[in-house]
């Protein structure tokens, strides 16, 4: 195939060594200029630098990732090409065009608005895919399997006098801390290649700080203490030196550290991890590991700025082109060693995974390993001992090999670390807590799925708050919605506001254009469903606090989204709404056991709030976002509105009170599966009566009074409970790494019926 490469040729390809590679084999010595696509577009279209990026960012003011986006696309864009030719802000390489004699394409995918200017010249498109087999690919039941069964194999080209640079794995940052973990047993030096990012470092921040302050580089460079972090930002604030430090330029170099980072330190003989697109020498080792669905191939959607349309009207990669070009990539790749070693899992930790379609598209060749070569590591065989001992003591499982195992290792020290938790002191608890004791329905939640969690999260506080995109579009949705139905409500104004001197990506971007049509809708639609209503007076993000103290200064406190409520005769009618933004989902049946009790504690916090003369007519929970509407924009929001946004909760049963929230209760409009015949409400409405009510009510109360008796005793023992089987108590625990709970620590409860529970009075 290369052997068609001749003098004067343009080669575009990523892959330069194996032009390099087949000249000196082959003692060749060719007049010929390789570079990648990135770099032909460049010099054939001409570039942009930073002076561009500031020029679009100060005259439009584009947030970072807008402007970058459209100076990468530039030459596609004839209006922006031309404003930044006038300005001089395109950068070009003279006489290139002219020094064009033919074009060589090597293994590069390039969209047809690339390709047509490349076929006005003598061009040739070639595959550098060898006639190898696709590989076979190995299956292992966990990732722990997966990546231990690597170590073996490359433990073995060791001792075959492979060298450590020749060995190479490709796999997704999934893998890290786990190939960290096992190359480090097996003794075996690796080069991950992992970037920490330093836009959250202290000296990051007050670096920052101190430019707004003051507008001086070098002012600002003093706070830096740590050389590596000071070097990057000296690079990104060099970028900037061709103007006057402004506030463009300090929102700049800000984005700039935002994609800033330091790599780990390299071994100079070790075995390094690539990408894919690097498998080109058969005298090297590829491991391909985490060949699932979703990963291999790489999928792409019609989710960027310019949709799958406009793409095509301009000649550039559609999502399903891209998807496409991906999978042959993918195969071509597979095929251009013969020493290519590929790996799939089927789950890690409690998630599933599915092997990738491509398994089964190419027919290849699946095989399971079993991992019992016990010959290279000590450590890991040690570890592999614990695991099959906890089997056969816990479960009565014995692994063939755990006799081979216990007669190498006798003497190991087994089940001698004290998970419990330790007492601490009345005075350092009082020190935590600064002797007052603060309890939400969030810190009860922690508490009642284990102490220990509770004690990690709300006393030491290690459950530290990170704003995510979600977090903010939740906020949003929640401070829109708390002012929409004031008669003075302007959605732009509150809109724009909320969202001032936030920073996006521009992924983001486009989502939240999408989103804010999603939000109109839903102020819409609330309005119609509060027609059907008598309770015609709300409170929205209603702070409600009651003194629980004892010897010690106690506050319940929660904020409630929505109240409805109006007042007839000096009686209270309220209903509570809580809105969602993601999973929505109301079950009482946990309620006894101290969990599910978001709404319950919002009634316990009303019925304390308003006294005796309240009759709740319901409590529901509310989603203000559905992926349906979030893609569609506003597309049949009418016709859907009440299948989508209609209230989920409980009623109360009886029609005097219901009424007055719902005056469509006998088929109701506004409250999902509630309906009535004449023989009264259908089997599947969530009712309850107003005694039902008040039990939960006290129910909730009961549970306080518990949590704080048992958090005053300091006793935070681990104790995640498990219903049903199911460990719910663990399973979205931020900590479950760290406490290393034992069987016996699991608290067994099984599933109640609310039905029954509420109905004992004795109980309550």
């Amino acid at each position: 195939m290369l052997e068609q490469i001749k003098n004067n040729d343009l080669i575009i390809t990523e892959y330069k060594r194996l032009i390099l590679d087949y000249m000196n084999n082959n003692k060749k010595l060719l007049n010929i200029k390789i570079m990648n696509l990135k770099q032909f577009i460049d010099n054939y279209f001409g570039y942009t630098d930073k002076k561009a990026l500031y020029y679009l960012v100060n005259k439009y003011n584009y947030k970072y990732d807008v402007a970058k986006l459209y100076l990468d696309n530039f030459y596609f864009i004839d209006t922006l090409k031309d404003e930044l030719g006038m300005n001089q802000l395109i950068n070009y390489t003279f006489l290139f065009k002219d020094n064009i004699q033919r074009i060589v394409i090597i293994d590069e995918d390039v969209d047809s608005y690339i390709l047509d200017e490349i076929k006005k010249y003598d061009y040739l498109i070639l595959n550098s895919s060898s006639n190898y087999e696709i590989p076979n690919v190995y299956e292992f039941k966990t990732i722990e399997e997966e990546v231990n069964n690597v170590c073996i194999k490359i433990r073995q080209l060791l001792d075959k006098n492979v060298e450590l640079n020749h060995i190479k794995l490709i796999c997704d940052k999934e893998y890290e801390l786990i190939i960290r973990r096992y190359f480090k047993l097996y003794n075996i030096p690796v080069n991950i290649g992992v970037k920490h990012n330093i836009y959250g470092l202290k000296d990051v921040q007050k670096f920052l700080e101190e430019l707004n302050k003051s507008f001086n580089v070098e002012t600002a460079l003093k706070v830096i203490k740590n050389n590596d972090i000071y070097n990057v930002i000296v690079d990104i604030c060099n970028m900037y030196q061709f103007t006057k430090l402004d506030k463009t330029i300090v929102y700049l170099i800000e984005q700039e550290l935002k994609n800033a980072s330091i790599e780990d330190l390299v071994y100079d003989n070790a075995v390094n991890v690539i990408k894919l697109d690097e498998i080109y020498d058969n005298d090297d080792y590829y491991f391909v590991l985490g060949f699932n669905l979703n990963f291999y191939p790489c999928t792409f959607k019609d989710e960027d700025y310019l949709s799958d349309k406009q793409k095509e009207r301009l000649g550039i990669f559609t999502s399903i082109e891209k998807n496409k070009l991906s999978k042959l990539h993918l195969i071509n790749c597979l095929k251009r060693s013969s020493k290519v070693y590929v790996t799939y899992k089927l789950k890690n930790k409690n998630i599933t995974y599915y092997p990738s379609i491509l398994i089964k598209d190419l027919n290849m060749n699946v095989k399971e390993v079993l991992n019992n070569d016990y010959s290279h590591s000590n450590s890991y065989n040690q570890l592999a001992l614990v695991d099959k001992l906890d089997n056969f003591i816990k479960y009565n499982i014995k692994d063939r090999d755990l006799n081979l195992l216990f007669s190498n290792y006798p003497h190991i020290e087994y089940l001698q670390y004290n998970n419990k938790y330790k007492k601490i002191s009345n005075d350092l608890f009082n020190k935590l807590i600064n002797k007052k004791l603060l309890l939400s329905y969030s810190s009860l939640d922690n508490f009642y799925h284990c102490s220990y969690r509770y004690f990690l999260a709300n006393i030491l506080k290690l459950n530290k708050y990170e704003e995510t995109f979600m977090t903010i579009l939740g906020s949003l949705y929640h401070e829109i919605l708390s002012k929409a139905f004031d008669e003075k409500f302007d959605f732009e104004k509150e809109y724009n506001l909320f969202l001032e001197g936030k920073v996006f990506t521009a992924k983001e971007e486009f989502f939240l254009e999408l989103l804010k049509e999603n939000l109109k809708a839903v102020i819409n639609i609330i309005k119609k469903q509060d027609k059907n209503s008598e309770l015609n007076s709300s409170l929205y993000e209603q702070t409600i606090t009651i003194d629980k103290s004892r010897d010690l200064e106690i506050t319940f406190m929660g904020i409630i989204d929505k109240i409805k409520y109006v007042e007839i005769n000096n009686t209270k009618y309220v209903a509570v709404i809580d809105y969602k933004t993601g999973f929505l989902h109301i079950d009482l049946n946990n309620l006894i056991y101290g969990l599910s009790m978001q709404l319950p504690t919002y009634l316990y916090l009303l019925s304390n709030f308003y006294g005796q003369n309240i009759k709740i007519a319901g409590f529901y929970l509310q989603k203000i976002i559905h992926e349906k509407l979030s893609y569609q924009l506003n597309k049949n929001i009418e016709y859907e509105q009440e299948k989508l946004y209609r209230l989920e909760g409980y009623s109360n049963d009886d029609i005097s009170i219901l009424e007055k929230f719902d005056k469509t209760y006998e088929n109701s409009k506004m409250i999902k599966s509630l309906k009535m015949s004449s023989k009264g409400f259908y089997q599947y409405s969530k009712v309850l009566t107003s005694e039902e009510i008040n039990n939960i009510i006290n129910l909730v109360d009961k549970n306080i009074e518990n949590a704080i008796d048992v958090i005053l005793s300091r006793d935070f023992a681990i104790n995640p409970k498990r219903i049903d089987n199911k460990n719910i108590g663990c399973e979205f625990c931020k900590f479950r790494e760290i406490c290393f709970y034992k069987e016996e620590d699991l608290v067994d409860f099984s599933k109640a019926n609310y039905k029954e529970f509420l109905k004992e009075k004795e109980e309550v």
